[in-house]
């Protein structure tokens, strides 16, 4: 018998309910864990937590002293808390690997062999295996250790392991190496680095020439620069630009930096001068080097296949390239490395921190009167969103996700009272879709923004300060100026859910977890480790509503397996407008695959855990017919002929295509305003559980 038709005739489902509401009023609590851990640093990835507890009176990590911070893994499916037994510094975490720092001071032991105990020394730990590597190897300080995915990127020191590392003759750089995780095999690139940047496969490096054996590295008859240099760690060749640059960026396969045009002593913007910085990109696929021609002072930032890049009118040939009448303004320019070209988006640049990106939005401050317009760039289409609402702090530009975008909005300056409390004094929260044009208005200022998740762009972090909101949001009993209490937006979901938390400071997210560092004082003045008092910062843990699905997370990033006409998320199609369905394979097969898929007719209410056979499977945004006695139930359900009826139980059950891959349209769409929500379980290859099966992401499908 398939294992999924095993566990849906077995009742072992374990469900718990988000808050989930279509509106900020909350119809559930979140589902929040207090770990009980005087904690700093929490990192997410995935399913699990990591974070540095502090002891206080007990040794944590065997030296025989309660000084230290250890650090520790939570997997949240499960509940288990574990202790890695090592001091930490912070805490790198890609792809179920920790990468780290562990002082020899503090674990009481010489962890490189080279005698002493006065090191810094790298670790790896896997969290899943709950195996721990140490490399062996004196690293100076965590910023020296860079993390991405199957290789870690480490400056080490050479007077720490006792040895000249990139043979100039002295033992007093700090030399660059790689390890690839999955096999752990360390290289030494013998070159020294001042700093380390990963890059696909690649890794860049700045080096110093006064410390790579006193040597002129770009020929311009000095030892005095920071040269570009960057290592294939495929082919193990090491390839020397022969640049001394200024600002380094990188992305996808790009290194984006910018030459002085003076050390260079030639015109690299054709503007007859040579006093500019001249952004240039080197492509690690094609081993080629691109110079954009355009001067770029500051603002210079990457994002997947996206340059973007603040160009100073008065340094580009005093050009007026926004075409307002004079030549005084810094434009944003975006170059795109699959087309290979730069686009003028003819806007003024006015936020102090420049344009920001991510791998399909550029958001944008411009001027308009005496007041800064959230502009949104969408490289898809390449169509310019001017959303009309005036931003609230000059230094906080629009913040852009992988689909969405979110600003604070002036209250006094759009002349309106946008969160109901009587004034227009408030800066207030707002989400802003650059497809539809459609904005959310979260009615909370966004006193404190904290984070536009990265990984499925959808869900906005952010903190609610009491007093300026006028309620007691963090339930201790006072409305506080001092309570910045925590809030989430499923951009996706159009769901608002308060945490309940008021932050230490710390606050880490991914896909559908929260970390966060609760502070005791600001918490009701509670004592949440139950040590005694009310001194700690304490881990906290939250979910949220579950969109995503779980495609593909057992090898990589989760994948969306399931589209209406061809988009994911929230998708809005006319009344009477064809609507075509398709449904994917999972990128590790298999295919054809088995599946189930439920469709609701309505938005999503209650979203549920599956918990199946002691696997977590994930989330889906509704229950589902397994899920006996809850509700809001579908009312369509398709399922491949290998699997049994009760995958629909008392479900319309309806004949569908027997496996994915499929693709159906419905050529005269519906004729009525409606609102549906599909989302099922599809066999995937690359699942993260044992049963083989993965929770596909959620569509919503809004006829209007």
């Amino acid at each position: 018998m398939d294992r999924l038709s095993l566990w849906i005739l077995v009742p072992l489902w374990l469900a718990f309910v988000f808050l989930v509401s279509l509106s900020p009023a909350y119809a559930h609590p979140p589902l929040v864990t207090n770990l009980a851990l005087a904690g700093r640093s929490p990192v997410v990835c995935g399913e699990f937590v990591a974070f540095r507890v502090r002891e206080s009176d007990t040794d944590l990590n065997g030296d025989g002293d309660t000084l230290d911070f250890v650090a520790h893994t939570y997997h949240a499916p499960s509940g288990t808390t574990r202790n890695t037994g090592l001091s930490s510094g912070q805490l790198a975490f890609q792809q179920g690997v920790l990468a780290f720092l562990v002082a020899e001071s503090d674990q009481g032991v010489d962890l490189n062999g080279d005698g002493d105990s006065t090191d810094s020394v790298a670790h790896l730990h896997d969290v899943a295996l709950q195996a721990t590597t140490n490399l062996a190897l004196s690293v100076g300080t965590s910023e020296d250790l860079r993390h991405g995915g199957d290789l870690v990127a480490i400056r080490v020191l050479e007077s720490g392991e006792g040895s000249d590392l990139n043979a100039d003759g002295d033992q007093l750089d700090s030399v660059a190496h790689v390890v690839h995780v999955p096999s752990g095999i360390v290289t030494n690139i013998g070159i020294n680095s001042i700093n380390n940047f990963l890059v696909g496969d690649s890794i860049a490096m700045l080096v110093k020439e006064a410390h790579q054996g006193n040597t002129d590295l770009n020929g311009d008859g000095d030892t005095l620069d920071d040269v570009l240099h960057v290592y294939d760690t495929k082919t193990g060749i090491v390839t020397n630009l022969a640049v001394a640059v200024g600002e380094v960026d990188v992305s996808n396969t790009l290194v984006v930096f910018r030459v002085f045009e003076s050390e260079r002593v030639e015109d690299l913007n054709g503007d007859g001068d040579m006093t500019d910085s001249v952004v240039h990109a080197y492509d690690t696929i094609t081993n080629t080097t691109i110079n954009f021609g355009l001067d770029a002072n500051f603002g210079l930032s990457a994002s997947g296949t996206l340059v973007v890049l603040n160009v100073r009118e008065s340094r580009q040939g005093n050009t007026d390239l926004n075409g307002d009448g004079d030549r005084n303004d810094e434009v944003v320019h975006v170059f795109d490395s699959r087309s290979q070209l730069a686009t003028n988006l003819r806007l003024a640049s006015g936020s102090c921190n420049g344009p920001t990106v991510s791998p399909n939005l550029v958001g944008v401050a411009v001027p308009r009167g005496s007041a800064l317009i959230a502009h949104i760039y969408d490289a898809r289409s390449g169509i310019i969103r001017d959303s009309g609402f005036p931003l609230g702090d000059p230094n906080d530009p629009p913040q852009v996700g992988i689909n969405f975008t979110t600003f604070a909005v002036s209250e006094s300056a759009a002349g309106a009272d946008l969160n109901g409390d009587g004034d227009t004094n408030d800066n207030i929260g707002h989400v802003y879709d650059p497809v539809s044009g459609n904005s959310t208005n979260l009615s909370f200022g966004f006193n404190r923004s904290i984070d536009l998740d990265d990984v499925d762009g959808d869900s906005v972090l952010f903190g609610v300060n009491e007093f300026f909101h006028g309620s007691d949001l963090n339930g201790d009993g006072d409305i506080s100026f001092s309570d910045f209490v925590l809030h989430i937006h499923d951009a996706t979901l159009a769901v608002t859910t308060n945490l309940g938390l008021v932050s230490g400071g710390a606050e880490a997210q991914s896909g559908h977890l929260v970390a966060v560092t609760v502070r005791e004082s600001w918490q009701g003045n509670t004592d949440l480790n139950g040590d005694g008092d009310t001194a700690d910062d304490v881990i906290h843990v939250a979910g949220f509503p579950c969109a995503a699905g779980t495609v593909n997370s057992g090898v990589g990033p989760v994948v969306d397996v399931l589209r209406v006409n061809g988009l994911v998320g929230r998708v809005n199609v006319a009344v009477g407008q064809p609507i075509n369905a398709s449904f994917d394979p999972a990128p590790m097969g298999p295919s054809p695959a088995p599946y189930v898929l439920w469709v609701w007719p309505q938005g999503p209410s209650s979203p549920t855990t599956v918990n199946v056979l002691g696997a977590f499977l994930g989330c889906t945004t509704n229950p589902t017919p397994l899920h006996v006695g809850q509700s809001p139930q579908p009312f369509i359900c398709l399922r491949s002929p290998a699997l049994p009826s009760l995958a629909c139980h008392n479900v319309n059950d309806i004949n569908g295509p027997a496996n994915v891959p499929w693709s159906r349209t419905r050529a005269t769409g519906f004729g009525q305003k409606r609102t549906f929500t599909v989302q099922g379980l599809i066999r995937d290859n690359g699942s993260a559980n044992s049963t083989g099966y993965s929770i596909t992401n959620s569509v919503i499908l809004d006829v209007q």
